[in-house]
This record gives structure tokens, C-alpha cells and sequence, in this order.
């Protein structure tokens, strides 16, 4: 009897590992995670800021709403508490300029007629009174469209009106103010520079001495400018020895035209018409032995002249015995 080969019988681990090879090849793979693209077109909020608390900005005669929402990246506006805060330092005319920004982040005024003056002139003043709320209030997107429209319209402005409406804002802009002014200083070097009479017409117009923030700041301007002036002129240049001296100037090419020299005056010789004998000079020790001198000086001969070229020229002198010539 022929005995049948016996199977192998396979180990528990390989039955499993090879049931879970079978149910791999059977299960489908899984499906591809699903795709939610962000939307791009418009924007899109977490929460309504229209639902928030209303505050009330009363700025001059007029009442704004503004959710709370809009004034909470504003430190200075919203730590203030109640729904109501009244802004006493920002100028009417540009209050909706303000609210403005605070709903969209834009620039915007409103239409002003042409009986109110020059528009251009109008926005320069109401932009110097963005600037200073927006300082103010440390919005600094507002900060920059304001110097922006500050420059682009100050064309239409004259010195006189740049003072004016900074004499308003200065005093109340914080202490670490910088910008302004350099601004100021920019404007009135430039107005000199152009036309110095219209310079001083504006200046006196304007009328220093009623601002005790401001004025002395037009006052260091203008006496910057005089020193930087006085150290420019001629005569600054030359005690500091940039310029030649006039005894050091350069010798002239062309001898052609430098005048002759003047001849000298030829001296004509004095003729003596006496001539002194010699004097004998005394013993010294004869003379120690003598009575003392007489005190009363010797008779002067007569000192002759001699007159030559309407000039008169003495002949001698007698001084004590001695005879001096000239």
C-alpha cells in the first residue's frame, strides 16, 4: 500500500497574512477628500459687524452711527466707554471723512459750492484737519491719505492760508509730532525762494505772536533761515577764508592793460648856506671839577627854512651845543 503524501500545514501567521492580502485585493481604495475652495470673489465675515453694539459720534452739530465693530482696531476710540462719545477736537467739515474711513478704510469729503471759496484750496485746509484727528486718534491708514492729499493740493494754498489752518491744528497734534513740522519748514524755505515780497506780505498778514505752540516754531524757521543766509553771504565767506583776498588776487595775464607805474619824485639836495665850525667837547674830568652847570639851557640859534615846492625844510637846530642837520 502506497501512502499519500502528507500537506504541509501552514503556520497561523501565514493563514492570516495571506487572508489579508485576499481582502486587499477585494476592497476598493478610498475616496479622494472633498474639495471646498475658499470664496475669492467678495470678501466674507465671521460675524456681522451690523449686529454689534451702535455708537453714536457727535462731531460738531452733526450725529454719526458706527457699529462697534468698526471702532475696535482704534485704541483711543474704543476704550471709551457708553454708546455715545462726543469728539470735540475734530472739525465739523471733515467729520464724514472720518466715519468714512472707519466703515470702508477710504478717503472721501462732500461736495462743497464754489461760493465757499477755491475747492482746491478748501481741500487742502480740510486734509491738514484729517491729519490732526487722524493723529489724534492713531489712525494711521487715515494718516497717510492725509499727507497725501496735504501735498497734491497745497498748490492752491498760499503761505498765509498753510499757517493759518496749521495755527489751528499744532497746539492740539502730540507732543512726538515730527511730520508736521517739517512740512511747515519745507513750505515756507519754498515761498521765500519764490518770491521773497510775497514771503513777508503773507508773514505779516499772518501775525506772529498768537500761538504760544506754534509762532515759536515759525520763529526758528525764520531765524534758521537768516543764520543759514548770513553764513552764505561774501562777507561770511571770506572771514572763514573761501574767497581770495583782493591782496591775493592773481596776477593779470595781459600786462597790456595795467596802468604804468608812477615815477619817483627825484629829492632835490638842501643847499647849507652855513656851515658849522666844530665844537670842541669838554674834558670829563675837567668838567666834574668845575662849578655845577647852569640849569638854564643855552640860547637856540635861529632855525633857518628853506622853502622847495611849497614846503618848508629846516637847515639846523642848536640843541646844547650840538648842531643837528635835517
Amino acid at each position: 500500500m502506497v501512502k499519500g503524501k502528507h500537506k504541509k500545514k501552514k503556520s497561523f501567521l501565514q493563514t492570516a497574512r495571506d487572508a489579508a492580502e485576499e481582502n486587499t485585493m477585494d476592497t476598493p481604495p478610498p475616496p479622494e477628500p472633498y474639495s471646498d475652495p475658499e470664496i475669492e470673489e467678495y470678501t466674507q465675515r465671521e460675524t456681522s459687524p451690523y449686529s454689534t453694539e451702535t455708537i453714536f459720534l457727535y462731531i460738531g452739530s452733526s450725529e454719526y452711527s458706527v457699529p462697534e465693530y468698526y471702532l475696535r482696531q482704534y485704541s483711543q476710540l474704543s476704550s471709551r466707554s457708553g454708546s455715545a462719545q462726543i469728539l470735540e477736537s475734530v472739525d465739523p467739515d471733515i467729520g464724514h471723512t472720518l466715519v468714512h474711513y472707519l466703515y470702508t478704510g477710504t478717503y472721501e469729503t462732500l461736495r462743497c459750492s464754489s461760493s465757499e471759496g477755491p475747492r482746491r484750496a478748501i481741500e487742502f485746509r480740510r486734509s491738514v484737519h484729517v491729519y490732526h484727528a487722524a493723529r489724534m486718534y492713531e489712525i494711521d491708514g487715515l494718516v497717510q491719505y492725509a499727507k497725501e492729499y496735504m501735498r497734491r493740493f497745497d498748490d492752491a494754498a498760499t503761505l498765509f492760508d498753510i499757517l493759518d489752518v496749521g495755527r489751528e491744528v499744532f497746539s492740539k497734534l502730540p507732543e512726538d509730532e515730527t511730520w508736521f513740522q517739517e512740512y511747515i519748514e519745507e513750505k515756507m524755505n519754498s515761498a521765500l525762494e519764490a518770491d521773497q515780497e510775497s514771503f513777508k506780505d503773507n508773514l505779516l498778514r499772518y501775525g506772529i505772536g498768537r500761538d504760544i505752540r506754534f509762532d515759536p516754531l515759525i520763529l526758528r524757521i525764520l531765524l534758521d533761515t537768516f543764520i543759514q543766509g548770513h553764513e552764505a553771504s561774501p562777507k561770511a565767506a571770506v572771514d572763514d577764508g573761501s574767497m581770495v583776498s583782493r591782496c591775493e588776487s592773481p596776477q593779470v595775464e595781459h600786462e597790456d592793460h595795467l596802468e604804468p607805474p608812477e615815477q619817483p619824485i627825484e629829492e632835490v639836495p638842501v643847499e647849507m648856506d652855513y656851515v658849522p665850525e666844530p665844537v670842541d667837547e669838554p674834558d670829563p674830568e675837567v668838567a666834574d671839577e668845575t662849578s655845577p652847570i647852569d640849569a638854564s639851557p643855552p640860547p637856540e640859534e635861529v632855525v633857518e627854512e628853506h622853502r622847495e615846492n611849497g614846503k618848508f625844510y629846516p637847515r639846523y637846530q642848536v640843541f646844547y651845543g650840538r648842531r643837528s642837520y635835517n
